[in-house]
């Protein structure tokens, strides 16, 4: 009687550890899902909170702007901008003193977060991240997740028209500010990729390249990371990894030498004297 007891309770006890496996997995596939939500449109706003070093960096960039008397320099965007704000032993990812030459000076603020598109960057924007800010500036270069092979779907007339939304909501909470829009950069992940760049630079340039709106200007600085009509690999990182990857993401040269192409623009908009060119890091 007790060993027939102790097999039912045995296989009680399997069945129990089994569902709540299973539970578990499933629980577990579902937050991994929530991050990779694929929106109908770029413009739709999307958070990523489901994700902890996201999550941990829109917080802990909320406490830095409660603490920020003045912010004069702001700039938004994704990866590439955010890599300004990493310190590396390699100096071919060792951003930190590109960002400290040409903005350390200037009350300059960095909310790029790496992985976003354009619905991520309006999701922070709707949830209040810059507020409480009234830069007499803001840099915007966003879209290139917007070209991942996951976001098929969208064409280009609806990713341009999200970052004039993204341009349009920042005029709201800062109508103050400039906004200095930056065309999308090349890159080397096939041809899709850059139809769509050059496609979705083309509307921009189209929308914001007139002088038809004083509050907004826009450059493309392309011609920085082309070397005969071709991505130059040279100045990217995913060239250098094993195996290598195709170009997207600028190395601290190829940033540095971004920097210098758009330091003219923000020195004049700013009102500063603009800076030299920093030597190669």
């Amino acid at each position: 009687m007790m060993d027939r007891r102790s097999k039912l309770l045995s296989t009680l006890f399997l069945a129990i550890s089994c569902g709540l496996g299973l539970l578990a997995t499933h629980m577990t596939a579902a937050q991994a899902s929530a991050s990779d939500t694929v929106a109908d449109s770029p413009s739709a706003p999307v958070s990523r909170l489901d994700e902890p070093a996201w999550k941990g960096r829109f917080e802990g960039k909320e406490k830095i702007m409660k603490r920020e008397a003045k912010v004069d320099l702001l700039f938004l965007g994704d990866s590439i901008t955010h890599n300004y704000e990493r310190a590396d032993p390699s100096p071919i990812v060792n951003y930190r003193p590109v960002w400290a030459y040409y903005y350390g000076d200037r009350n300059a603020l960095n909310l790029g977060f790496s992985g976003d598109t354009t619905g991520n960057l309006l999701w922070r924007i709707d949830h209040d991240e810059i507020a409480h800010l009234q830069p007499r500036l803001v840099v915007l270069l966003i879209g290139t997740n917007n070209t991942s092979s996951k976001h098929r779907n969208w064409t280009a007339d609806q990713d341009a028209a999200a970052i004039e939304r993204i341009v349009a909501e920042v005029h709201t909470r800062m109508p103050a500010a400039h906004i200095l829009v930056v065309g999308m950069l090349p890159s080397n992940q096939g041809p899709w990729k850059t139809e769509m760049t050059d496609q979705i630079n083309s509307q921009l340039a189209s929308r914001f390249d007139s002088n038809a709106t004083p509050w907004v200007s826009y450059t493309d600085i392309s011609s920085v990371f082309l070397k005969d009509g071709h991505t130059n690999d040279a100045l990217f990182v995913e060239p250098t990894k094993h195996p290598p990857q195709g170009s997207v993401h600028p190395t601290a040269h190829g940033q540095a030498l971004m920097a210098a192409a758009l330091e003219p623009t923000i020195a004049h908009l700013l009102g500063d004297a603009a800076k030299r060119p920093m030597q190669a890091p």
